[in-house]
C-alpha cells in the first residue's frame, strides 16, 4: 500500500521502509481475549472454588491482579500445575472479577458488594476494593453501622471504618436500640463507651446506662461478670439521681459486690469529678432570602452553611435541592431533617404552582436525600399545610414529637424508631387555641416552643385589615391534664417575626418586630409565670433564627437596619451569642451569606 491512511491503518514512509500503525489492534486483542475466555479456549490456568471450576489466561490474571502476578512469577506450585484452589472465596464473586479483567465491566449490587470486596482484597485489586467501599458507604445507617464497622476493620477499609464510627457517635441513642448493638461483644461495647464525643441527645449520659442495661438483658448469664469493667466507662456522676437510683436498686447491682464498688468509687466525694461527653457539634443555616423583600418572586437561597464551634468558622456544604420560600429544620435522633416549601407566583407560571418536600442531609456523604418516605401521607400533609399557612412548627427534644400550630388546628406528629429507622405515621389532633378565635382576620408570625415538656405559643401579628396589623404579647400553654389551652403571663412587649427557644428550663423571646425591629430579649420562668428582660442583643433583628448549644443562645441573620437609629432595611450575616452566666451578648464569626427567614438547627 502507498503511504497514508487506509481504513484502520496509518502508513508512514521511512528511509528504510514503511512504519505501519493500527489504532484498533489493542481493542481487537482485548476483544479477542474476552471471546476466548467466554468460549474457554486456549486457557492455561484453572480456578477451583469449592469443587466448581472455570479457566482463564494467566497473562490476563497477572496483569490485573498483584496476587496472581506474585503467584505466577515467584515459582509457587500453582504456576507449575496451572491449578489455583481458592475455597475461602465465593465463586460468583471471583468469576465476576475475572470477567472484569477481560471486559472492563463490573456490576456492583447490595447483594454482591461484600463478596466482591473480600475477593478484591485477597486478589489485591485495590481499585475495585475502593469502589466497593464507596458503594457500602452509601448504605450505612444506624441499623447496620456496627456490623459494617467490624467488616471494614477485618479488611483494612480505613475510610469505611471511620464513617461507621462517625455514625455511631452521631446517632448513639438510636444505634444503642438496634439488634447489632445488643449482639456486641464486651470489648467492642467498651470501645464505644470510651468515645469522648458520643452525641447522647436530650437525656445525656442516662442513655449510655440504659443501653448497657438493655445489652445485659440480652444475655445476662454471660455478660454480668463483665459489668464492673463496663461501668468504669460510664460517667455515673453525669446521670440524674432518680435515674441512677433506679439502677442501683436493681437486682444486678444489689447482688453484685464488684458492681457496687465501681459505682461507689465513681460517686464518692474523693473520686475524680467527671466531665460530660463533648460531642462534635455544628450549627447549620439552610436556605432563606438574601434581600429584605421576601415575597415568592424575591431572591432566595439554596446555599447551606455549617458552623464549626471548635474552629469558630463557617463552611459551605451541599445546597438544599429547592429554592424554598419557607424552611424548617430539625435534629431528630441525630439526623438533620428539613421540610421546605417553594411557592412560585408569576404571569409565566401557574400562580398555584408550588413544591413542598422533605429532605435529609447526610453528614457522612455531604448530600441531601428525599426523605418523604419517612413520613406518612397524613404527616406530610399536616406539616406542609402548616408551612403554607405561615404557622409555627417546633420539636420536643425529650419526646421527639413535632407540633404544628395554625389558626385552624394544632397537630402532634409522633416520631417512632423501628430498628434504627424513623417512622412518622401517627398524627394526633389537639384542641384549637382559644385566643386565636377573635375578631381579627388572622394571626401569623407567632412562635412555638416546648419547655419542661409543655407546648407554648406566643406573640405574633393580629390582623384586622390590610392596614391594621398589630403585634401581640399574649402567650398560652397547652395543659395536658385538662386537655386545653390556658393563658400564661404575656411578654413584656409585643413582638412578631421573632424566634423563641428553650434553655435551662426557661423560654427566651429573641428580637422580632413591634413598629420597629427589636434588640430586646426577654426570659420566661414557667415556675413563677413571669417574664423579665435580659441584656439586649447588639443588633436589631427580625426574621432571624436562634438556636441553643451548650447552654448558650446563638442568634443569626435576619432583617435589620443599615445603622443603629434606622436607615434602609438590611439583611444580616452577623451572629451573636448570649451567655446567661454573664448576661451578655458577644459577636461571633459571621455567616458567609447574609440571610433571613431561613432554617437553622444544631447537630
Amino acid at each position: 500500500m502507498p503511504p497514508g491512511k487506509h481504513n484502520n491503518f496509518l502508513i508512514k514512509e521511512m528511509n528504510d521502509g514503511h512504519k505501519i500503525t493500527n489504532k484498533t489492534i489493542s481493542q481487537k486483542t482485548l476483544t479477542g481475549l474476552a471471546e476466548l475466555w467466554k468460549s474457554q479456549e486456549l486457557c492455561d490456568v484453572t480456578i477451583s472454588i469449592n469443587h466448581e471450576e472455570f479457566s482463564a489466561h494467566r497473562l490476563v490474571l497477572a496483569l490485573n491482579s498483584d496476587y496472581f502476578r506474585a503467584m505466577f512469577s515467584a515459582g509457587f506450585q500453582e504456576s507449575q500445575t496451572g491449578r489455583i484452589t481458592m475455597d475461602n472465596l465465593r465463586i460468583d464473586a471471583v468469576r465476576r472479577l475475572v470477567e472484569y479483567m477481560y471486559t472492563g465491566v463490573l456490576t456492583v449490587t447490595k447483594d454482591n458488594v461484600q463478596d466482591l470486596l473480600v475477593s478484591a482484597d485477597i486478589l489485591q485489586m485495590s481499585d475495585i476494593k475502593k469502589i466497593c467501599c464507596g458503594f457500602i458507604e452509601k448504605e450505612i445507617d444506624a441499623s447496620n453501622c456496627l456490623g459494617i464497622q467490624e467488616f471494614a476493620e477485618s479488611f483494612a477499609c480505613t475510610e469505611l471504618q471511620v464513617k461507621c464510627i462517625q455514625l455511631v457517635k452521631l446517632r448513639f441513642p438510636v444505634v444503642s436500640r438496634t439488634e447489632e448493638f445488643l449482639a456486641l461483644k464486651t470489648d467492642a461495647l467498651i470501645r464505644i463507651l470510651q468515645y469522648e464525643d458520643l452525641c447522647l441527645g436530650f437525656s445525656g449520659e442516662a442513655v449510655v446506662l440504659d443501653a448497657i442495661v438493655s445489652w445485659l438483658e440480652h444475655d445476662p448469664m454471660s455478660r454480668i461478670p463483665d459489668l464492673p469493667d463496663i461501668l468504669t466507662n460510664v460517667r455515673l456522676q453525669c446521670i440524674p439521681d432518680a435515674h441512677l437510683r433506679q439502677f442501683r436498686n436493681s437486682a444486678v447491682v444489689v447482688e453484685n459486690p464488684a458492681v457496687r464498688r465501681v459505682i461507689e468509687n465513681q460517686l464518692s466525694s474523693t473520686g475524680r469529678i467527671q466531665d460530660k461527653r463533648k460531642a462534635v457539634t455544628f450549627i447549620y443555616s439552610i436556605g432563606g432570602y438574601l434581600q429584605s423583600r421576601t415575597g415568592p418572586l424575591c431572591p432566595r437561597l439554596r446555599s447551606v452553611e455549617r458552623y464549626d464551634l471548635r474552629q469558630n468558622s463557617w463552611d459551605n456544604v451541599e445546597n438544599i435541592p429547592i429554592l424554598a420560600s419557607s424552611v424548617q429544620a430539625f435534629n431528630i435522633y441525630g439526623r438533620l431533617f428539613c421540610t421546605a416549601f417553594e411557592l412560585t407566583n408569576s404571569p409565566q407560571i401557574n400562580p398555584e404552582t408550588e413544591h413542598a418536600g422533605f429532605y435529609e442531609y447526610d453528614t457522612l456523604q455531604n448530600k441531601w436525600h428525599d426523605a418523604t418516605e419517612c413520613f406518612s401521607p397524613e404527616a406530610v400533609n399536616v406539616l406542609h399545610d402548616c408551612l403554607r399557612k405561615s404557622g409555627a412548627i417546633t420539636l420536643c427534644p425529650s419526646s421527639n414529637k413535632l407540633y404544628t400550630v395554625t389558626e385552624a388546628d394544632v397537630k402532634c406528629v409522633h416520631i417512632e424508631l423501628e430498628d434504627g429507622d424513623l417512622a412518622c405515621r401517627r398524627v394526633e389532633t389537639m384542641p384549637q387555641i382559644d385566643f386565636f378565635q377573635s375578631e381579627s382576620d388572622c394571626r401569623s408570625n407567632y412562635a412555638a416552643v416546648v419547655c419542661l415538656g409543655n407546648l407554648y405559643v406566643l406573640g405574633g401579628d393580629e390582623r384586622f385589615s390590610q392596614m391594621e396589623i398589630f403585634p401581640t404579647a399574649i402567650m398560652c400553654m397547652f395543659d395536658p391534664t385538662e386537655n386545653k389551652w390556658v393563658t400564661r403571663a404575656s411578654m413584656m412587649e409585643p413582638r412578631a417575626r421573632f424566634d423563641a427557644v428553650e434553655m435551662n428550663g426557661y423560654i427566651y423571646a429573641v428580637g422580632g418586630f413591634n413598629n420597629r425591629r427589636l434588640r430586646s430579649v426577654e426570659r420566661y420562668d414557667p415556675r413563677s409565670n413571669s417574664w423579665s428582660y435580659v441584656t439586649a442583643m447588639n443588633k436589631e433583628r427580625s426574621h432571624l433564627r436562634a438556636v441553643v448549644h451548650d447552654g448558650k443562645i446563638f442568634a443569626m441573620g435576619g432583617k435589620s437596619y443599615s445603622f443603629r437609629l434606622g436607615g434602609a432595611r438590611k439583611v444580616l450575616n452577623s451572629c451573636e451569642v448570649y451567655d446567661p452566666t454573664a448576661d451578655a451578648w458577644t459577636f461571633t464569626q459571621p455567616m458567609k451569606q447574609a440571610r433571613c427567614m431561613f432554617g437553622a438547627v444544631v447537630l
